[in-house]
């Protein structure tokens, strides 16, 4: 089964040529191609349905992509107030299909709420050790075409003490190879428990491409010198607008039509 791969986010290429007498051509190209850039950049950006993924906030407190409006979004939340082993969503708004959980916990076990290893008014939470997971199963579409990319964001409320005993747990995505674009963490409530630490959100934001099917898992686990308490986990997935797979390509095409006029320009100066 295909894991997630953290790949490196590549930059934009820059070619740089010399300037010789084209140069004034150059410029005059660059000057009349100016707003076709123009145009690229508005359409990658999108309409106001689909943005670039800062952290935002919504009615819960925990931070929210700005595209969670998006009609392709999913959201999926799991607080998990009881000890099933199995289950859906408490919170589930995705037409694509009903994601669902998963806890292997041979070691480790759940915390009922109100217990002294879970926040305040909020549901249980389950403590895993090395060989303990959670995984979550979420549709991401109907079909996927070949080529197709998908957003992820994704919220992890844990207790971490700094791994002296609890730290940020671990986490694997299978299904695709994704682009880990940053990762950020706050805390949410402070203290509580038998441990010095505090109940922080830890935040993925990424991009997942090459799809097995139509639905990715998310794997969440211990460390082998520390402990994961897992209270909550949250999950926002969404494809780019059509129209931002346009934009690329006609920046391919632009590219291309550059490169031809820099080097009818070359021949001509060497003439």
């Amino acid at each position: 089964m295909k894991t997630f791969e953290q790949t490196k986010h590549i930059g934009p290429f820059v070619a740089r040529a010399p300037v010789r007498r084209s140069g004034v051509a150059l410029i005059a190209c660059a000057l009349a191609l100016g707003p076709a850039v123009s145009a690229w950049a508005d359409g990658l950006k999108g309409s106001s349905e689909w943005q670039a993924a800062p952290l935002g906030e919504r009615d819960n407190g925990l931070p929210a992509p700005e595209w969670s409006e998006h009609s392709s979004a999913t959201q999926q939340e799991f607080i998990f107030a009881t000890d099933d082993l199995a289950g859906g969503p408490d919170f589930d708004s995705n037409p694509f299909g009903e994601s669902a959980f998963q806890v292997d916990a041979a070691s480790g076990s759940w915390q009922e709420p109100g217990a002294s290893l879970t926040r305040e008014d909020n549901g249980g939470a389950w403590e895993l050790f090395t060989a303990d997971s959670i995984t979550l199963t979420v549709p991401l579409a109907d079909s996927v075409e070949p080529g197709a990319s998908f957003e992820l964001f994704i919220n992890a409320v844990v207790f971490n003490d700094g791994g002296n005993f609890y730290d940020v747990p671990s986490f694997e995505g299978q299904g695709g190879d994704a682009d880990i674009l940053d990762q950020e963490s706050s805390v949410v409530e402070e203290g509580g428990g038998p441990f010095d630490g505090d109940w922080e959100v830890v935040t993925w934001n990424a991009s997942v491409a090459n799809l097995t099917g139509t639905d990715l898992d998310f794997v969440f686990g211990g460390l082998e010198e520390s402990v994961a308490l897992i209270d909550s986990l949250e999950v926002y997935t969404a494809v780019p607008e059509p129209g931002a797979y346009a934009a690329i390509a006609g920046l391919a095409a632009l590219v291309v039509l550059v490169v031809l006029v820099v080097r009818r320009l070359r021949k001509k100066s060497r003439g």
